[in-house]
């Protein structure tokens, strides 16, 4: 039994080891910095991703030792070319997004002054009665929020009750005030 035993955990240990990370090293030179217990993550053909106790960073692989540069294929042409590719795109990107800053501020500036308004009346969804200095009308405002509907709504309903309720007390008494007795 002892030799089944003593096989069995062998093989364990071997399996074990046999599946480690290969990309896991318990002190990793890079450049000026020691990395303990620091894994090697995504790989490009001008990076790595490191990342050890402390943290983890893109750190060029020119800066690894020779044999990883080897073992990661590490070619300077490749990598420039692929340096070159990321900044093109980068640089396509900063283009759309600064060509839509032009166009949000372009549209702004048509658009005239905020203007102050009141919704005074949910019609129906988005449709709703605005009052802007005075002056009252329909308009429909896209993406309303609910909320805003709703409480526009529940104030409406209470202002009517309210006036109903005043309106039927003042009514009574009227009726009540105007009626002769004989």
């Amino acid at each position: 039994m002892k030799p089944k035993y003593v096989i069995t955990v062998g093989l364990l240990v071997l399996a074990q080891t046999a599946c480690t990370q290969t990309n896991f090293f318990p002190l990793l030179q890079c450049g000026d910095r020691t990395y303990t217990n620091a894994t090697i993550g995504s790989i490009t053909p001008a990076a790595v991703t490191v990342s050890w106790d402390g943290g983890g960073a893109q750190i060029a692989i020119t800066n690894l030792p020779e044999e990883l540069q080897v073992r990661y294929h590490y070619d300077p042409q490749t990598a420039q070319h692929f340096l070159d590719a990321e900044a093109a795109k980068k640089a396509v990107l900063k283009a759309k997004e600064n060509a839509g800053i032009a166009f949000i501020a372009a549209v702004k500036s048509m658009l005239g002054p905020a203007q102050l308004i009141r919704i005074v009346k949910v019609i129906s969804g988005a449709e709703v009665q605005i009052v802007q200095d005075g002056q009252y009308t329909d308009a429909y405002i896209n993406k309303v929020p609910h909320e805003v509907l709703a409480f526009v709504e529940d104030y409406n309903k209470t202002k009517d009750f309210v006036e109903r309720t005043i309106h039927a007390d003042t009514s009574a008494s009227l009726d009540f005030h105007g009626q002769e007795f004989a």
